[in-house]
């Protein structure tokens, strides 16, 4: 089916391509997508609305859950981060503090959505300075030496 559905519009439609389904028909719109690249055709989106997830995950244990929040990362600005990825200053320790707290973090992740000199914190990082109930602090970091 989503074989002759991608030759269909492969051979009706010239210009860019979005495919899109609900339920069932967002599963059908996947695969119509990935026929069409094999016809070379490459789709600008796929919309996929209330679509089933076709993969069985195993959930993560409450203990993983809890050492993954209390992570002491934190994701940089995308001006200080860098290009690429890793960004040259991935994985590098920064000091931080906060009305009298200080702690270490290690930079893993860039946050494009953070202003020049900003960094989201790891959930246990920021509950470390203030309640999540605050939502934003305004601290002082630098690089570890």
């Amino acid at each position: 089916m989503a074989r002759t559905y991608a030759k269909l519009i492969a051979n009706l439609i010239t210009g860019p391509i979005i495919v899109g389904g609900w339920s069932f028909g967002g599963v059908a719109a996947y695969e119509v997508a990935r026929h069409l690249e094999l016809l070379g055709r490459i789709t600008q989106g796929i919309l996929l609305i209330n679509a089933p997830n076709p993969v069985r995950h195993v959930p993560l244990s409450d203990s993983i859950i809890n050492t993954v929040l209390h992570l002491q990362v934190v994701a940089l600005n995308s001006a200080q981060y860098g290009q690429g990825f890793p960004g040259p200053n991935c994985f590098k320790k920064i000091t931080m503090t906060y009305q009298g707290k200080k702690t270490t973090a290690t930079i893993v992740d860039k946050c494009p959505g953070c202003p020049v000199g900003g960094l989201d914190l790891s959930v246990g990082l920021f509950t470390f300075f203030a309640p999540e109930s605050q939502g934003v602090i305004f601290g002082e970091w630098n690089f570890a030496a």
